[in-house]
């Protein structure tokens, strides 16, 4: 028995992708600017399936079904008004985001207006992901040529420092509010980054664990981008925070180019909400975070970071290159 699902009423997905704590929900909102793009989705089972196919622990095409299920279901949800955020602190609310009237009005929707609805309005759901381009396959399989990546990147400092003020590398397994796929290494819950290292997670301090999950997010990412055929490396797009705080305006007609959706004239209603930075406000505020990890990390893993900031730098510039 083989289970199976078509793409019914769409392929096309846009996933919002990074590492934690990469400024993704800055991006959420300004992507609402562009025609068709809805709200954030906050659905964990997008990444979560991918990373559960990536190790062999689901079926693929169990996978695949679930997939393309979970996006109709997207599609209906959302141009029928269910499930509608109104949350005005959150950001993936609707109050948050361009369209707030639009999403106002299709709670009064009934079914019968349904596929009219979805044809008139060709909706782009938008889902919000963590490190799913080092686990992307399952979903290129799933969405073909309809899947969409921005990717979200971030200097490895920044990272650092953001995730250990969150206590990450500590909650994992103990804080019921610290909702994460984890994994079972000898009576021990580790977060699933462990995986291939989970002696050296389980006796290292936190700032060292979490130097450590930044180098497999960043590492993973990296490799997994490179291994894609040129045509679905097309279906990424990469957005550094640095240069988009300093660069804000290049980024806009790009991100129409690549999402093939025009800007919307509402859009303003965002980019009023985005502080930009300076090169020299990041680059300072980069060196308080530098200093205050390396008064508290090993030698080895500080050492660590130092590298992964330099291949970061070549990386972003490489990538920017090739998408220009």
């Amino acid at each position: 028995m083989e289970f199976y699902c078509e793409n019914g009423l769409t392929n096309e997905i846009l996933l919002v992708d990074g590492p934690i704590r990469a400024a993704k929900r800055m991006f959420h909102p300004i992507m609402t600017g562009f025609s068709g793009v809805e709200v954030v989705r906050i659905d964990s089972i997008f990444e979560r399936l991918a990373l559960l196919s990536y190790y062999n622990k689901i079926e693929r095409d169990a996978a695949i079904t679930l997939l393309r299920n979970q996006l109709q279901l997207h599609i209906f949800y959302v141009t029928l008004g269910r499930n509608t955020n109104f949350n005005v602190h959150d950001y993936s609310g609707i109050f948050y985001n361009v369209g707030t009237w639009k999403n106002i009005k299709r709670i009064f929707r009934k079914d019968a207006d349904l596929l009219k609805a979805i044809e008139k309005e060709k909706p782009l759901i938008q889902v919000q992901t963590h490190d799913t381009l080092a686990h992307i396959n399952i979903l290129f399989d799933a969405f073909g040529d309809g899947l969409k990546v921005i990717e979200s990147l971030r200097n490895p400092i920044d990272l650092v420092n953001s995730m250990y003020l969150k206590d990450y590398g500590k909650r994992e397994g103990v804080d019921p509010m610290k909702i994460m796929m984890t994994i079972k290494h000898k009576g021990e819950i580790l977060p699933w980054y462990s995986i291939g290292w989970e002696e050296k997670y389980i006796s290292s301090s936190q700032i060292d664990r979490v130097i450590g999950i930044v180098d497999t997010s960043f590492r993973g990412n990296v490799r997994a981008y490179e291994q894609l055929g040129n045509k679905q490396k097309k279906q990424i797009f990469f957005i550094p925070f640095e240069d988009i705080m300093i660069n804000f305006e290049q980024y806009i007609p790009r991100i129409e180019k690549f999402l093939g959706r025009k800007v919307n004239p509402s859009f303003n209603k965002i980019r009023k909400k985005i502080k930009l930075l300076t090169k020299e406000e990041l680059y300072e505020d980069r060196k308080k975070k530098l200093e205050m990890i390396k008064g508290i990390a090993s030698r080895e893993y500080f050492e660590l970071l130092l590298k992964m900031s330099e291949d970061y730098d070549e990386t972003v510039s490489r990538l920017i290159n090739i998408q220009n």
